[in-house]
């Protein structure tokens, strides 16, 4: 967080980036709960991107133990 607030990381990750973070079925989860908006546009290539402090303060506040298990859902 020092880093990205200091401006030595960027502020945003693209979703592959974030994946390969948080695992790909996390993230995916996240954005279809409505945790994390990707961005329409991350510099010139248009990528989607996720607020990189948002994702880190999202992944802190996962708890898997209040998800209901498979068959349940």
């Amino acid at each position: 967080m020092a880093l990205a607030k200091a401006g030595a990381m960027p502020t945003f990750l693209t979703k592959a980036e974030a994946y390969r973070l948080y695992g790909r079925s996390d993230v995916d989860r996240w954005i279809a709960e409505g945790l994390l908006h990707p961005a329409a546009d991350c510099g010139k290539n248009q990528k989607k991107c996720i607020d990189r402090e948002k994702l880190a303060q999202v992944a802190a506040a996962s708890n898997r133990v209040t998800y209901l298990p498979t068959a349940e859902r």
